[in-house]
């Protein structure tokens, strides 16, 4: 299917070509009034084909940024959830907010594409039950009946395998733009580095563990961001730990209550997309094309900008 923009531009493109050659033509006449009214004609219609080709490379510009954004609010969501006995609630959380989160996200995002995942992790011990996981898919339903066959059981000692579960969600299927982890515990990894005073039936780490630096130098490769649902204190020294690797920022917010959970969820989604479409913007002014070349098509929310009602059929 022909580009309707590139098919005007080759249109002016081939007038201004002929008109080029009208010029010369006439240019070569002996001088008379019919030929200088003849070049007076050619010299006005040259200005205008530079004018319509002008509109239409600006048009190719905003398109380009257009499309540079739209793809840049779509949206692959991963929950990381501790799926053991204590967390029955927050799963349940977790079905209950997911079809209201992606609504959100596509009235407020137009034309988002918006996929979510899940790894539920308890420990080694629950053998084949250590992780259970579902790949990212646009089919809400599916998710959500999944997560509803979740079972929170297991878990053994205090401390759970954080450190399989993240290493895991290296390998799911990243393709969109935005890229967010949703992480929610109650516990920390094994480790006596990140906690004290618990029974920890791996206090050196289990063999099977994965260097939590190699994690996040893998997320920041990615361009996966990383947020944290803080249930209870005994996670903080993690969050310590983690955010003095200095390899992607650690962000967490209060998750006390599962009752907290919807709010929560949308808020990070919203700032991930709009940061990433703030990007996207940079990157577009830096390659030569200015944000202000888009007037009417955006406006600021909460600092920064995000589609209100572009579509590429407009331009």
């Amino acid at each position: 299917m022909s580009d309707p923009l590139e098919e005007i531009l080759k249109g002016v493109e081939e007038g201004m070509r002929k008109l080029k050659e009208m010029e010369e033509h006439t240019a070569a006449r002996p001088a008379t009034v019919e030929r200088d009214a003849r070049m007076g004609i050619i010299a006005e219609t040259k200005l205008k084909l530079k004018e319509s080709k002008k509109r239409v490379e600006k048009k190719m510009e905003i398109r380009a940024i257009l499309t540079v954004i739209k793809q840049a609010q779509n949206t692959d969501f991963l929950f990381v959830v501790d799926s053991t006995g204590s967390m029955g609630t927050y799963l349940a959380a977790v079905k209950d907010s997911v079809k209201s989160l992606t609504e959100q996200m596509q009235a407020q995002f137009k034309g988002v594409k918006f996929r979510v995942g899940m790894i539920a992790y308890r420990d080694h011990c629950d053998g084949a039950n250590r992780l259970e996981e579902f790949p990212f898919t646009f089919d809400i339903d599916a998710f959500k009946g999944f997560v509803s066959r979740l079972k929170a059981f297991g878990g053994g000692d205090g401390p759970e395998d954080v450190n399989g579960a993240l290493a895991r969600a290296r390998s799911f299927d990243w393709k969109h733009a935005t890229r967010v982890i949703c992480h929610i515990g109650d516990w920390p990894p094994h480790g006596s580095e990140f906690q004290s005073n618990f029974g920890d039936s791996y206090p050196s780490g289990h063999s099977l563990d994965v260097p939590f630096r190699d994690i996040f130098e893998s997320y920041r490769q990615k361009e996966i961001k990383y947020f944290f649902g803080r249930i209870t204190t005994y996670t903080d020294k993690m969050l310590e730990i983690f955010s003095g690797y200095k390899i992607i920022p650690i962000k967490s917010f209060d998750l006390s209550s599962p009752d907290k959970l919807l709010e929560s969820v949308t808020e990070i989604t919203r700032d991930s997309i709009t940061e990433s479409i703030t990007t996207a913007t940079v990157g577009a002014a830096r390659a030569g094309k200015s944000r202000s070349e888009v007037p009417g098509e955006y406006v600021r929310i909460d600092k920064s900008l995000h589609p209100k009602t572009a579509e590429l059929s407009d331009i």
